[in-house]
């Protein structure tokens, strides 16, 4: 998965970590091609990163009254939990490239239609006060 324009909220810390993001699904991506033992660090980064991505997230659409805010709080958490779960998946089969695949696949359009639909919406909502 590759990082697109389209992707911008218009707020640069929150576009500069959902990059970071991005880059990961595809270093994951890049551990199933290359048959590579990175996974397992990837889910670790990516468990721990997103952690402070949504309390950042979180703080901003807090300051900003963000009346959404509830909501997209709980959906970082949901989303926090699939993600432990997915770390539980492949520690169950780290050798697993298909499960792999299917967890990178999962992280990546999860990301993607989060932004796209969530994200932006903040990022509208800033730009319109």
């Amino acid at each position: 998965m590759k990082w697109r324009s389209e992707y911008e909220i218009g707020v640069e810390s929150i576009d500069a970590q959902h990059k970071e993001l991005f880059e990961r699904v595809e270093l994951l991506l890049k551990a199933v091609r290359e048959k590579s033992d990175s996974a397992a660090e990837t889910f670790d980064f990516m468990k721990k990163y997103t952690a402070m991505h949504f309390r950042d997230e979180e703080s901003a659409m807090a300051s900003a009254a963000y009346p959404e805010a509830r909501a997209h709080a709980e959906e970082h958490a949901s989303f926090a939990k699939r993600l432990q779960a997915m770390e539980a998946e492949h520690a169950r089969l780290p050798s697993s490239p298909w499960l792999t695949l299917n967890l990178a696949v999962e992280l990546g359009h999860w990301l993607r239609d989060h932004i796209l639909e969530k994200d932006r919406a903040f990022g509208k909502f800033l730009q319109s006060r």
